[in-house]
């Protein structure tokens, strides 16, 4: 038998009560697509004809009326249902899974551990935090493996997953120090058009976020060199064979090394955004607690 799953329930009500694809997908923070999709999925496990589409209008049908009322019933005791668990939850967190993308992980871990006794249990808070990809972060969050994710956007996200930017990171041209002097003030993207830029390997979230907040060209992507992390890239630019782009966090870090120096972009500068990610409603009071840990 047939059995609805609460997402499907929660994209009809959000259509019955929009009569709009995109408005619909809006509110309830997917794409078009996917939202259609599901509904169209939804009609076929009923076999029911829920909605009636043409191209400029979309209106309910007889039995998608009738089958309305049962569906917000449904959905307002799934609300119930997380309310509760989340009043629980407020009163005794004693576990809190991270995960952390690696190009995040060494410059904000540091302040989790730092400010676990600032918040409320600290003495029986038990933090768990597992360093990942960005696709890994998102499989352990489905999987129920981690409670909350510090990750970095521009990224695609997945259905299901909610996020919240918590800070931003703009991004700095990486140099050996002899080169310093070739640059007067702050840059701007044209600047580095020509440069011989070294990027992370395929797979690491950072280099599509360089490529897309710094529109970067196939060419200046096809250096011929690719590093497995941070550490390698930048020990190639001290060397002179090339240049990078770091986030800001990674300045401390950087700045402590006398064979390298760092260059700003004028305002306003590439950037990421730094955001925690996660499934569930109920999970927003760890995604709080997070939140203060690392500020």
């Amino acid at each position: 038998m047939f059995k609805p799953t609460l997402k499907q329930i929660e994209y009809f009500i959000a259509l019955s009560d929009s009569l709009s694809f995109n408005r619909a997908a809006d509110s309830v923070n997917v794409t078009q697509s996917a939202l259609s999709n599901s509904i169209r999925d939804l009609e076929d496990g009923l076999k029911l004809k829920l909605f009636d589409r043409t191209s400029r209008v979309v209106q309910m049908t007889e039995d998608g009326r009738k089958l309305l009322p049962e569906a917000k019933e449904i959905y307002a005791a799934q609300s119930i249902f997380l309310q509760k668990a989340s009043e629980l939850e407020q009163h005794d967190i004693t576990t809190l899974r991270i995960g952390v993308i690696p190009t995040i992980a060494p410059y904000l871990l540091p302040r989790v551990f730092q400010n676990k006794s600032k918040v409320d249990n600290s003495e029986t808070l038990n933090i768990s935090v597992s360093e990942s990809l960005s696709h890994q972060i998102l499989d352990k969050l489905e999987n129920d493996e981690i409670d909350v994710g510090i990750f970095a956007l521009p990224y695609p996200l997945r259905q299901g997953i909610h996020y919240k930017t918590v800070m931003e990171d703009s991004f700095y041209l990486a140099c050996p120090v002899k080169d310093k002097d070739n640059f007067s003030g702050e840059i701007t993207l044209k600047d580095i058009e020509d440069l011989k830029l070294l990027l992370l390997e395929d797979g690491h979230c950072l280099r599509d976020q360089v490529i897309s907040s710094c529109r970067l060209s196939s060419a200046q992507t096809s250096s011929g060199f690719t590093g497995s992390t941070m550490t390698t890239v930048l020990t190639m630019v001290a060397e002179g064979y090339g240049y990078t782009l770091v986030p800001e966090m990674m300045l401390p870090y950087i700045q402590e090394r006398s064979d390298l120096a760092v260059i700003s972009f004028r305002a306003p500068a590439p950037k990421r955004d730094i955001c925690l990610i996660w499934t569930h409603n109920f999970q927003k009071e760890k995604v709080s607690l997070v939140k203060q840990l690392i500020n």
